[in-house]
């Protein structure tokens, strides 16, 4: 019973750091669409235009 629970909690803690690595890259993804836009000084009158343009830099990153 002991090994099965040191097993979970090492299958917990592999997944927390999976977790924290693909939050990490999100917000690296995040930045530099955020600093796209800056320097391209994007300007959308909706939403949805905004959208189109955040979908398309996200395709060339």
């Amino acid at each position: 019973m002991n090994q099965k629970k040191y097993y979970s909690a090492m299958s917990f803690e592999h997944r927390i750091e999976q977790i924290d690595y693909h939050q990490y890259q999100f917000l690296i993804k995040k930045s530099k669409i955020l600093e796209s836009l800056k320097h391209k000084k994007v300007s959308a009158k909706t939403k949805t235009e905004m959208i189109i343009v955040v979908k398309g830099l996200q395709a060339t990153l």
